[in-house]
Order: structure tokens, then C-alpha cells, then sequence
């Protein structure tokens, strides 16, 4: 019995590892990396709090749903582009009752809201679109992305918003085609000029829809390209202030006539004189004066494609219209005296 005892002694003593002396000591990183069984290493719990992220409240995701639909519904041009043109309209239209609303909320007087003020307004007026398009149309005219929105100028429409994503639009397009020209190092590469050209023209003929009774071809009319105006329309009295409800911007086609700019600014200031001159410029000048039955671009300004218009700044100025009174012109009261 006593031999058996010593039999168990020495194996539990041959149990226990034995360091050999020609190994290196382990690091302290090592020892953590490699954790005696049984034990869970810190590695693993470094990951498991990686992968556990911040909860989103309930404004951002509902914020995010809007963000996911307004792109689904950006990504049908022909219907986002309906929407705009009928926003465009809208906004005209109600521009006026809208300024009587917002300057009640407006307590600065600065003519500039918080988009929830904005978007809650527009619900007021009953505006024809649903949450995800009031939620475009307040992008838009956020021009500056800091949630503010000026209500003064809702009387130009979209037309300034539109200006200004195309632009950015047209921007963007410009550096991909810079960045395609440029090599490896970031240079642009010279093109050599003796390099032949593939030609590029493709030969096609037009077909005619055939006439229902006769079977002929019928033409078409005659498609012209159309060229836009970026107008800066500035009453002259007023020429030095900054803001002044007489000044607005538009963009218009340059076949618009001298007469439809003057009809617009009746509309947008309010102005019922029938004596309305615009001008090249302040001078006020026989020279300067633009005839009312000719067009913008009879006048000498070429406009330019829809992504980037010509820009032009005119100058207007009216004389109010004075009609004698005829209780002063009527000598009933006279004639009795003499009497």
C-alpha cells in the first residue's frame, strides 16, 4: 500500500508543466492573448463591444426614412420634374397669402423661418404634396443647408433653387470630366494635336408619321433650341439697398418679350402704374431703354443652356399715374358765386 501511495505522488508531480530554460519568457501581451483554458480572453470582449452601436432616436429615423425616399422618388426625372414645374407654379400663386402668415411668425422680422416653422406653414396653406416632397421642397430652398429658409423670396418660384442644383450638378460633371484627363501623377495630360480624330457622325434618315386619311408623311415643326436668362430685376430708386421687395430674380427664356418681363414685375411687386420702363442700366437713357415689343435677345442678350443661363441684371422705374380730380375741375360751385 505504502509504494502505491508514492506511485500517485510522483504522478501528480509530473502534472504540473516544467519551464524549459531555452525558451523565452512570455510578454504580458502574450499571456493575454493566450489565456489558460476555461478563461475568456480580452480580445474577444473589445470585439463584442465593437459591434454594438448607438441607438438611433426617433427624429433620426424618421429623418432617415425621408432621406431613403426622397432619393427613390429624385431617381424618376420625369415625375420629379413634373413636381418641381407644379411647386413652381404653386408657390407663385400663394406667395402673397404666404407672406401674410410667415410675417406673423416671424418675430425678427428678418424674413427668415426654421424649417419646422416653414413646413408647418405650408400645411396651413394646404399645399399640394405629400410628406416626402415637402420634405424635398424644404431642401431646396434651404440654400444655404443651415435649416433656414427666406420666405421673401418664395415669390420667384423654384426657379433660384433649380438655378442653383443644376449648377451644382453641372459642376460636379465638369471635375469627373477633369479628373479623366488627368494622369497617374495628377496632371493633365497633353493631348497631341496631330492626333487623328474618329469621326463621329452617324447618318440617319428621319421617318414621318403617315396621315390617317391620305398616308402621307407629315412634318414636324421646326425644333428650336431654347436659351435661358438668369434675370436680376432691380427697381432703381432702390438700387442701394440690399433687400428690397422690389428686387427679385428670375430665369427666363430669351424669347420672352421686353412686355412679359414688365407683366411679371406687375405680378410680383404689385405695381398697377401703365407707365414701367426697364433699362440695360441705371443711367435711365434713351440708349439704355428696352422697346417693350422686342425680345430679350432682339436686345442683345444671348442666353445660354438650362444648367448655366446667361446672366443679366435690368433696371426698372415707374412714374405714377395722376388723374385730375373732377371735383376740382368742375366749376358748378364757381359759376354759383358769380351768380
Amino acid at each position: 500500500m505504502p509504494k502505491k501511495l508514492k506511485k500517485s505522488k510522483l504522478k501528480k508531480k509530473a502534472s504540473v508543466p516544467v519551464p524549459d530554460p531555452t525558451e523565452e519568457p512570455q510578454t504580458d501581451q502574450e499571456i493575454l492573448s493566450n489565456p489558460a483554458p476555461g478563461q475568456q480572453s480580452d480580445q474577444g470582449i473589445m470585439k463584442k463591444k465593437k459591434k454594438k452601436q448607438q441607438k438611433l432616436t426617433k427624429e433620426e429615423k424618421k429623418l432617415a426614412k425621408l432621406e431613403k425616399a426622397s432619393k427613390e422618388f429624385q431617381s424618376n426625372t420625369d415625375e420629379y420634374e413634373r413636381f418641381l414645374d407644379r411647386m413652381d407654379v404653386w408657390l407663385k400663386d400663394h406667395h402673397r397669402l404666404a407672406m401674410e402668415i410667415f410675417t406673423a411668425y416671424d418675430m425678427s422680422g428678418r424674413g427668415i423661418l426654421s424649417s419646422e416653422d416653414f413646413q408647418l406653414g405650408m400645411k396651413d396653406l394646404g399645399i399640394p404634396c405629400v410628406e416626402v416632397q415637402l420634405h424635398i421642397l424644404t431642401k431646396l430652398l434651404d440654400h444655404n443647408n443651415n435649416g433656414s429658409i427666406d420666405y421673401v423670396e418664395l415669390g420667384t418660384g423654384l426657379q433660384k433653387a433649380r438655378f442653383q442644383d443644376s449648377k451644382a450638378a453641372y459642376a460636379d460633371e465638369g471635375e469627373d470630366l477633369d479628373e479623366g484627363n488627368k494622369g497617374e501623377d495628377g496632371t493633365e495630360e497633353e493631348r497631341d494635336p496631330t492626333e487623328e480624330i474618329e469621326s463621329v457622325l452617324e447618318f440617319t434618315k428621319e421617318k414621318l408619321e403617315p396621315c390617317a386619311v391620305c398616308q402621307l408623311g407629315l412634318w414636324k415643326p421646326l425644333q428650336t433650341d431654347r436659351r435661358f436668362i438668369f434675370v436680376k430685376l432691380r427697381l432703381i430708386t432702390f438700387d442701394n439697398v440690399k433687400s428690397h421687395p422690389g428686387h427679385f430674380e428670375e430665369v427666363v427664356r430669351s424669347s420672352i418679350k421686353v412686355y412679359g418681363l414688365i407683366k411679371r414685375i406687375r405680378e410680383y411687386v404689385g405695381i398697377e402704374s401703365t407707365k414701367l420702363k426697364i433699362f440695360k442700366d441705371k443711367t435711365c437713357s434713351q440708349q439704355s431703354f428696352l422697346p417693350p415689343g422686342q425680345s430679350l435677345e432682339e436686345c442683345g442678350f444671348a442666353g445660354g443652356p438650362r444648367q448655366s443661363p446667361y446672366l443679366a441684371t435690368l433696371y426698372y422705374d415707374y412714374t405714377v399715374d395722376f388723374h385730375d380730380s373732377p371735383i376740382v375741375n368742375c366749376d358748378h360751385y364757381f359759376g354759383f358765386r358769380g351768380q
